[in-house]
């Protein structure tokens, strides 16, 4: 599937693009929602304070 790229088709171009949007969209935000709970749990432990130095 991805040995013949072609650039050049601007609307399978735009199909790709719509098609991975979406799970990079959700990536971020559980990212996000991680982050902010390591974050918040480093205040509980000193073993999530230096999980929270190593992210």
């Amino acid at each position: 599937i991805y040995f013949r790229v072609h650039l050049d088709d601007g609307d399978r171009f735009t199909q790709l693009v719509k098609l991975i949007d979406p799970d990079m969209a959700q990536g971020v935000s559980h990212n996000g929602h991680v982050y902010a709970m390591t974050k918040a749990s480093s205040t509980l432990s000193p073993v999530a304070a230096v999980r929270k130095k190593n992210i």
